[in-house]
């Protein structure tokens, strides 16, 4: 019996430490899963783990205010561990994070109430936003 018991603990605390951490809001993409990682003020931060093995937050101004509903279209900002647009200038977010790969990006939440799926568009450095992307609520 003891011996069941300390193989099921076991089993658990490796299952918990290889599976990602789960947020209260995630969002399914092309390019992994995006989840709600932190709320500065009304700033929410948004964490892409990507598929291609590269870390993206994206810092939402507004998003924390309306966190449980009265959801809109959204301006701000992502940094990114690496990519394939280095820009000139470093920036460094609120929260202290500071990269060379970064961008801008507009997000619309298709229904006003939580949870919601989105669409938006994005950019590096300061060109346009010409990259679509997508987030579905995970059922």
């Amino acid at each position: 019996m003891r011996t069941t018991f300390i193989a099921t603990a076991l089993a658990s605390v490796v299952m918990l430490s290889t599976a990602p951490a789960m947020a209260d809001e995630t969002w399914i993409t092309d390019m992994g899963i995006v989840a709600w990682d932190d709320t500065l003020g009304e700033t929410a931060v948004l964490v892409l783990n990507a598929n291609n093995g590269l870390t993206l937050r994206a810092y939402v101004p507004g998003l924390g205010r309306d966190m449980m509903g009265g959801r809109g279209t959204y301006h701000g900002y992502w940094l990114s561990t690496g990519g394939d647009e280095r820009c000139d200038v470093m920036i460094t977010a609120p929260d202290g994070e500071k990269s060379n790969y970064w961008g801008t990006f507009t997000m619309s939440f298709v229904r006003e109430d939580f949870p919601s799926d989105w669409a938006g568009t994005s950019g590096s450095c300061f060109y346009p936003q010409e990259s679509t992307i997508s987030g579905q609520v995970p059922n």
